[in-house]
């Protein structure tokens, strides 16, 4: 699943309307998480796509658990993609929204 959501990630025109299905985001921060190598790969990279949509910048910025979730697996991780990602997540989530919640998660990610 991760995997077919990268590649349709890929596709920018569909971005959007990904991020907005279910818990989309979610579920690829928790594969990002806790999944095999291969789906934290693949869902750390569909996640890092669809985080370059405006809409999904916000939604994520919303989603308290999501932002925890990917700033321990950015400090955390044990898998170096897994890292990458989830700090080119929340740092593209930062430059979107902007605000408090934005300083306290780039205080996290640059130290």
């Amino acid at each position: 699943a991760a995997t077919l959501l990268y590649r349709q990630s890929l596709e920018v025109k569909y971005r959007s309307e990904i991020g907005g299905t279910g818990n989309c985001l979610e579920e690829l921060t928790t594969a990002v998480d806790a999944g095999t190598a291969h789906a934290q790969a693949m869902a750390g990279c569909a996640l890092v796509n669809l985080i370059d949509n405006p809409d999904n910048q916000a939604r994520l910025c919303e989603n308290s658990n999501v932002i925890n979730i990917l700033l321990r697996v950015a400090e955390e991780g044990e898998s170096a993609m897994a890292k990458r990602c989830a700090i080119g997540t929340l740092r593209q989530v930062v430059d979107g929204v902007g605000g408090f919640k934005a300083m306290r998660i780039k205080r996290r990610v640059e130290t």
